[in-house]
C-alpha cells in the first residue's frame, strides 16, 4: 500500500457544464472570464434532449480545473462580488435552454465527491450529489462504510 503525504497532493475541485445557448454572448463570455472559467464552442451540432424547438445556434459549454462555486469575487480585479456564480450564470442562460454542471472534488485524494445542477433561465435549479449515494445503501440493509469524507471522522 502506498502511503501518501498530504502535502503530495493537492486538493481542488473541477467542473465542467453540458452545452446551451446563451442570451448575449458578449456579457456571458465576459462574465467567465472575471470568474476565471473557460468557455468552449461547440464546433458541430451536439445531440439535442429535452423538450422545446430549437433554432441553429451558436451553443457553449464551460470547465474550470480550479473551480469555487462559493468564490465571489473577480479573478482580475480581486473585487467582491454580491452574486453567487450559479445564480448569476442563470441570467446568461437563453430562455427554454438547460444547463447541467458537474463539478467533482478531492481532499487530498483521500474524500472524492461531486454535484451536479441543472439550472435554466429562470434561476430554478435541481442538484443531485454523489452523497446521495449513502441514503440508497442504508435501504438495501447491509453494512457499509462511507464512501466520502464526513464532517466529525
Amino acid at each position: 500500500m502506498t502511503n501518501i503525504r498530504e502535502a503530495d497532493v493537492d486538493s481542488r475541485e473541477l467542473m465542467s457544464s453540458s452545452y446551451f445557448a446563451v442570451r448575449d454572448k458578449r456579457a456571458f463570455l465576459k462574465f467567465c472570464k472575471a470568474r476565471g472559467v473557460m468557455v468552449s464552442k461547440a464546433k458541430r451540432k451536439p445531440k439535442l434532449m429535452g423538450s422545446g424547438r430549437s433554432r441553429d445556434q451558436e451553443l457553449f459549454s464551460i470547465c474550470s480545473d480550479d473551480w469555487n462555486p462559493d468564490a465571489n469575487y473577480d479573478v482580475e480585479t480581486g473585487e467582491e462580488l454580491e452574486i453567487e456564480f450559479l445564480t448569476e450564470l442563470c441570467t446568461h442562460i437563453q430562455p427554454g435552454w438547460i444547463a447541467i454542471i458537474n463539478s467533482i472534488a478531492n481532499n487530498q485524494l483521500f474524500a472524492i465527491g461531486g454535484d451536479a445542477w441543472a439550472l435554466d433561465s429562470n434561476g430554478r435549479r435541481e442538484m443531485v450529489s454523489t452523497n446521495d449515494i449513502h441514503a440508497k445503501a442504508e435501504k438495501m440493509g447491509g453494512r457499509y462504510t462511507p464512501a466520502l469524507w464526513f464532517e466529525g471522522q
